[in-house]
């Protein structure tokens, strides 16, 4: 609730004590404690670099025993913090690619928006993304498959020339079918 008051007067003030507490709070975080934080404290804590710092430097003690979840909501969290680094985005996205095989629509939809907010978009991250897209869509919702057609658009187009055509055919039967 705290969080919601950061738009109104004062609020800034709001955030910067909440941002104040949580800091030294963010290096005794669980993998999914740090998954749920993340995303919740991003958007309004990107100007706190401290926090910030903190959140990032537990994601790379943690990256090892994040579940594809965790990853999926880490990898958000991170893009719309605006984190750049690149140590934590190699590693999170090697992540990625060695248990892609465990994702499902909705994490790599987290994933690509996260990917495409830090504008970190290796070619060989969105090839495994897209091949696993592909995979999950016969059992995906229509409502994870209208989560992954957003991720996908905000991907810059230079990055969709080979996965989006047949990801996005495949993804609006899915849609059709299941509704």
């Amino acid at each position: 609730a705290a969080w919601h008051h950061a738009g109104r007067p004062g609020g800034s003030e709001v955030t910067t004590q909440l941002c104040s507490a949580i800091a030294p709070v963010v290096l005794h975080l669980s993998p999914r404690d740090l998954s749920l934080v993340l995303p919740a404290v991003a958007p309004e804590a990107a100007q706190h670099r401290p926090l910030i710092q903190a959140l990032v430097e537990q994601v790379v003690t943690a990256v090892g025993s994040l579940s594809p979840l965790h990853v999926a909501r880490v990898a958000r969290g991170l893009g719309e913090a605006g984190v750049r680094e690149e140590k934590v985005w190699e590693l999170l996205l090697g992540v990625v690619e060695e248990r892609h095989a465990a994702l499902l629509t909705e994490n790599i939809a987290d994933i690509l928006a996260g990917m495409a907010a830090a504008e970190k978009l290796p070619p060989k991250t969105l090839e495994v993304l897209y091949t696993r897209a592909l995979k999950t869509i016969p059992t995906a919702s229509p409502e994870a498959s209208i989560k992954l057609i957003a991720g996908l658009r905000d991907l810059p187009s230079s990055s969709m020339a080979r996965g989006k055509p047949a990801l996005v055919t495949n993804l609006m039967g899915n849609i059709r079918e299941r509704s």
